[in-house]
């Protein structure tokens, strides 16, 4: 198949044409009229406007390439075997030509495994790890082409304020506190898949799309419990960890007319935790719990025995008190009995969990061809390094309910 170099593009075969047109023009012996200075200036400035369309063309037809060559790849993998043809010299040369431009000496040439997956297949697998835990599908990922520490750059402003003065009067000098926060990278990975190769060299199986669905579902749980509850020590920082408590829950007595204790959650918990939280950070807000509680809060009654958040608003399908609710089955449960010492459990979260920031180098999808060739199998894997943290300069844009017990 051709390469991105060698395939049509039509704003390079208008640009060829351009160019043809401008060398006549100049090759002419007479200096030129006046309309004819007019078109070569419109020929020129046309030029000079393909140069940005011709290169993303280049890009798009290079990533369709690369899918296409990728998918294959996954399937039959780069040499042929008894698995399948491989791919050819000219298909592996887009392989290594992107892996070489994007990682440096991740991948070189002769490799046999771990190129980078397309754009398409990452970007399948981030969608799919979006259906699944909290903190995985509200907070902000950035993508990085390395893993070397980065820093985010963080401020507090939120106890300045101006001043009125006097005519004629010095303004007071205040700067904004202005600090960073640095995010490593971690190595996560989906554990390996086996496939048998009797089902990869299935022409009529969407391999592609299983894969994607199954390591976007490993990666998905073990990234969204460690963004939740990671201790920042030699791991990301979860948000459990990384945001402040805003109120201490005295249970829900006060709505059931029984002596719980702090067991529960009540509604007077739930708008202290949402008073905690600055206005500001309410726009857009959300609490975040476990789905157990999440049921308890459906089954609360008043002290007449009636739903304290049934009919009460209309929202989201998962909603208390206006604002959606993010299940997170990896932050903690609301226990029924006490413990011995007393332990501190953080059950609800409120706040803007976009401001809690992942970053993420590139995803790697490796094969494992003859660890498993006895059993005619081929193993799969997906690895990426990330870091996470609450970068909101300590404004407390998340805050959490927590219940002792």
């Amino acid at each position: 198949m051709p390469t991105t170099l060698e395939t049509t593009n039509l704003f390079a075969d208008r640009r060829a044409f351009i160019g043809r047109s401008i060398q006549t023009m100049l090759n002419k012996p007479l200096a030129l009229n006046l309309e004819e200075r007019d078109r070569f200036a419109a020929l020129n400035e046309e030029l000079r406007s393909l140069e940005p369309l011709i290169e993303k063309e280049n890009r798009t037809q290079f990533e369709r390439d690369y899918n296409r060559v990728f998918a294959r790849h996954l399937r039959f993998g780069s040499k042929p075997g008894a698995w399948g043809p491989g791919v050819s010299p000219d298909e592996r040369k887009i392989l290594e030509k992107r892996d070489m431009a994007t990682a440096g000496q991740a991948a070189y040439p002769g490799a046999t495994s771990g190129f980078l997956a397309s754009m398409e297949f990452n970007a399948e697998v981030t969608s799919a790890m979006k259906y699944f835990g909290g903190v995985v599908s509200t907070c902000t990922f950035f993508e990085t082409t390395t893993g070397t520490p980065r820093p985010f750059p963080v401020d507090n402003d939120t106890t300045s304020v101006g001043e009125m003065l006097p005519e004629a009067t010095q303004m007071t000098a205040e700067d904004v506190p202005i600090g960073q926060t640095i995010l490593n990278s971690y190595r996560f990975d989906s554990k390996i898949i086996k496939v048998s190769n009797e089902l990869l060299l299935d022409t009529g199986f969407d391999f592609p799309a299983y894969l994607t669905r199954r390591l976007a579902i490993r990666l998905a749980r073990i990234y969204n419990y460690v963004l939740t509850n990671g201790s920042g020590s030699n791991q990301p920082l979860g948000l459990t960890n990384a945001a402040a408590v805003g109120a201490v829950a005295v249970g829900s007595s006060g709505n059931t007319g029984f002596n719980d204790g702090s067991n529960t959650v009540g509604s007077a918990d739930l708008a202290a935790l949402e008073g905690s939280v600055d206005p500001s950070y309410r726009i857009g807000a959300a609490y975040m719990m476990s789905s157990g509680t999440l049921a308890y809060l459906r089954a609360l009654l008043d002290k007449s025995g009636r739903p304290i958040f049934l009919g009460l608003h209309e929202g989201p399908p998962n909603s208390v008190l206006n604002y959606p609710v993010v299940l997170n089955d990896d932050m903690d449960q609301l226990q029924t009995e006490p413990s011995s010492p007393p332990v501190t459990r953080k059950t609800v979260a409120f706040g803007k969990f976009d401001q809690y920031i992942c970053r993420r180098a590139p995803l790697w999808v490796y094969q494992f061809r003859e660890r498993w060739a006895e059993y005619f199998q081929t193993g799969f894997a997906c690895l990426q390094r990330a870091d996470g943290s609450l970068i909101d300069g300590g404004g407390g844009a998340v805050k959490l309910l927590t219940n002792v017990y």
